[in-house]
């Protein structure tokens, strides 16, 4: 599974939209929710789904979705900009190479 947002997941490369969030799966289908405890069927429709679940924009696109490979480049670049920014902050000097 892929996190796609706080505290939501998603089955990664798989033929329906299937997120798992508040301890179950939630199954998107013709704008209606269904959730169960295995992603693997026993869906039951609901009429309200969590709120993490119910702000994910377009469903449907996480079909057969896969986590970027760049994902841990992005990551260690966000890391070292945070890191020099904080050394700016705190008026420390860079050595000039």
């Amino acid at each position: 599974m892929v996190s796609i947002s706080p505290g939501v997941q998603v089955i990664e490369d798989y033929d329906e939209p299937v997120f798992y969030s508040s301890d179950a799966y939630w199954r998107y289908d013709g704008g209606v929710w269904y959730q169960s405890h295995t992603y693997t069927g026993g869906w039951a429709r609901v009429s309200v789904a969590p709120a993490a679940i119910v702000s994910i924009q377009q469903p449907s696109m996480y079909v057969h979705y896969h986590a970027s490979a760049s994902a841990g480049a992005h990551a260690a670049s966000d890391e070292r900009h945070e890191r020099h920014d904080d050394d700016h902050e705190k008026g420390h000097k860079h050595d000039k190479k």
